[in-house]
């Protein structure tokens, strides 16, 4: 840790309660509370120091806590080709600092995905959507000595995918397909020094043996 010594151990405590309605008809519906707590919590610290030619990153204890709620639904198959899913979590998170617990902006409050997935006869269909709402980090970034850590902005950003896929071959064994990442080209960062620069195109062929 800072102090170079061993961390203390964390002891987490984490409770998960909600329900769930199916419906062969519709598809299901669940939703869930969720409370974690942290006491000594063992996370970076931001400072580095140079221990035996080596530049090492430090760690302290800090206590955090969580509450969130997370809504998933899943549809029953629609005309017999294609099934639909959501999934939304929102969250709210606080760190220890200076003996207070304040807000954590290194965790995002809100993540969405939903898409659909279709198949008719031996071709599939994937569109999938993600929404992660902007948070910071200090982690990986570059430090200049007697200089403050200026956490940087990361997420913030909405993608869209998409996944077109032919089978064929005794079996269907072997599937070639077209993959479309980031369909809206937008430019983001959810790790420090680790960006998603745009649309990526990607087309392969799988086979099992």
């Amino acid at each position: 840790d800072i102090q170079l010594e061993t961390p203390k151990n964390e002891r987490r405590t984490k409770l998960d309660s909600g329900f769930r309605v199916m419906s062969s008809k519709i598809g299901s519906i669940s939703l869930v509370g969720f409370v974690i707590q942290q006491k000594d919590a063992i996370t970076l610290s931001g400072i580095t120091k140079e221990i035996n030619g080596r530049i090492m990153e430090l760690y302290m204890n800090q206590n955090k806590d969580q509450i969130g709620l997370e809504l998933d639904a899943q549809s029953t198959p629609i005309f017999g080709i294609a099934e639909s899913f959501f999934n939304f979590t929102a969250m709210r998170s606080h760190s220890e600092s200076e003996g207070k617990m304040k807000s954590d902006e290194q965790v995002p409050q809100f993540i969405l995905n939903t898409g659909i997935y279709a198949s008719k006869s031996n071709i599939d269909f994937n569109l999938l959507w993600k929404y992660v709402s902007s948070y910071e980090s200090t982690r990986f970034l570059a430090t200049v000595k007697g200089q403050p850590i200026v956490p940087e902005p990361l997420g913030g950003f909405h993608s869209l995918s998409a996944i077109i896929g032919w089978s064929f071959g005794k079996k269907h064994q072997t599937r070639a397909y077209i993959e479309f990442r980031n369909l809206l080209d937008k430019k983001f960062s959810t790790v420090v020094g680790y960006p998603d620069f745009g649309r990526i195109i990607t087309v392969g062929i799988k086979s099992a043996v």
